[in-house]
């Protein structure tokens, strides 16, 4: 199936830019959705009391946006650091205040009890010497006096603080450490910052959470499940589901918050136990991928592991989305990523194998510029090699086919008499007809 993709911009300044984007500075995460695709999506295919549906959902972007909307929302991931989240914003009820900010922190200062994940080599590894004592005391609070209510909010300003202070170069997806963050993080330590930076952390925390909440509907909670194998082929019943896969050069999101889920108290044997479930290094059965362009890549990836990698890959994605059935509406918002130096289409590739059984029709064909400067960069971060990286992401999302397989055509599908939302942007206009 061959079809171009229409130009759209979803950085529009819509609604929900204001809300989620506040929770989004809580965190560095790996990867984050981009809250307007959410939302155009679910305003167009969501569904009241329809449940929505997220496999790779990463920092949970998807279950925010849902939440706006009154929509339930299941939320998977292997990275435990999603739970943390999520958490962080739906189970901190009452909301926390400035006046709980100040007396955890006078607690904290007071705390008779330190906690390390590791031992002093470890801290003398990762954090500058003067810190050491402050962070155990601080995470010493967090994990024997701390309630469970305040677990919940402190988590992601605990373990941003801890970075901060540490030598573990942030930018990067990949634990390591790097010189620039080893001279901030000492530089800090000698003026005499670390309770002053923390302060303003919970703080932040406080003002995000309560600027999300006011506007969100206290009823509604994402279910979150994560360290899940979404390989299992076993999923939930939902009214539709959007995702964003992890792209090809899979960029290790595991290892690369591997400091911080210690610090919460994460056994090493579980992130590594999470860490073989990702997706390519995971073992995969073959599966038939039904795409052309597929087999056209493949055959210009010269180097062995690199195929290997793309195999399972692909073997992977493809049972996914095979086995996930939304009632009305499947999103996937994908890019172009490379393999070294060959160009995957994840796109295109998505778009032939859902099409080629007659199950599924395209319905929506969007292209976007890539505003994120990370994923623009100029090396690949699992090999380092130089790329032209990618600067267009792609969102698809189908349909049921009339005659397909599933013959479930959707309310939407129907009122639309099968005309797709492609067709009408072909024709000049991206706005849907009123319901």
């Amino acid at each position: 199936m061959s079809m171009d993709a229409v130009p759209f911009v979803f950085r529009d300044g819509s609604r929900s830019r204001s809300r989620v984007y506040g929770l989004f500075g809580l965190f560095r995460y790996p990867s984050r959705m981009i809250p307007e695709v959410v939302e155009w999506f679910l305003s167009r295919w969501g569904v009241s009391g329809g449940r929505v549906f997220d496999p790779f959902a990463g920092y949970g972007t998807v279950g925010y946006v849902a939440a706006q909307r009154g929509m339930p929302a299941t939320l998977w991931d292997i990275n435990p650091m999603t739970a943390v989240a999520v958490r962080a914003v739906f189970d901190s009820v009452p909301l926390p205040t400035a006046r709980d900010v100040e007396r955890v922190m006078a607690a904290i200062a007071m705390c008779p009890t330190e906690w390390s994940p590791c031992g002093s080599a470890w801290l003398a590894f990762w954090h500058p010497s003067g810190a050491h004592r402050m962070l155990r005391q601080m995470w010493g609070y967090y994990h024997h006096h701390a309630s469970v209510w305040e677990r919940a909010w402190l988590a992601l300003p605990f373990v941003s603080h801890t970075v901060r202070y540490s030598f573990k170069d942030a930018p990067s997806y990949k634990l390591h450490r790097s010189k620039r963050a080893m001279e901030t993080a000492m530089a800090r330590t000698r003026r005499g910052f670390f309770w002053s930076d923390l302060r303003h952390a919970l703080l932040k925390t406080v003002d995000a959470i309560g600027a999300y909440r006011a506007e969100t509907p206290t009823d509604v909670a994402p279910e979150v499940v994560v360290g899940v194998d979404a390989v299992s082929g076993v999923y939930p019943d939902c009214a539709v589901c959007l995702t964003s896969p992890p792209y090809f050069h899979a960029r290790e999101y595991l290892r690369s918050v591997k400091l911080e889920l210690l610090w919460l108290g994460v056994p090493e044997a579980t992130i590594r136990e999470c860490a073989r479930l990702e997706i390519p290094y995971r073992t995969v059965e073959p599966y038939p991928v039904r795409s052309a362009t597929y087999e056209r890549v493949r055959a210009e990836i010269a180097h062995p592991t690199t195929r290997a990698r793309y195999d399972a890959y692909w073997w992977a994605l493809a049972r996914i989305v095979d086995g996930i059935r939304p009632e009305r509406a499947f999103g996937l918002f994908v890019g172009r990523p490379t393999a070294r130096g060959v160009r995957v289409p994840m796109d295109t590739i998505l778009m032939e194998h859902l099409t080629a059984n007659g199950e599924w029709s395209i319905d929506a064909y969007l292209e976007d510029t890539i505003q994120r400067r990370a994923t623009r960069a100029p090396r690949n971060p699992e090999t380092g090699r130089a790329t032209d990286g990618m600067n267009r992401e792609y969102l698809l999302v189908f349909v049921p086919s009339r005659g397909g397989v599933r013959a479930r055509a959707s309310e939407r599908l129907a009122h639309d008499g099968g005309v797709g939302l492609v067709n009408r942007v072909h024709r000049g206009s991206l706005e849907r007809e009123s319901e």
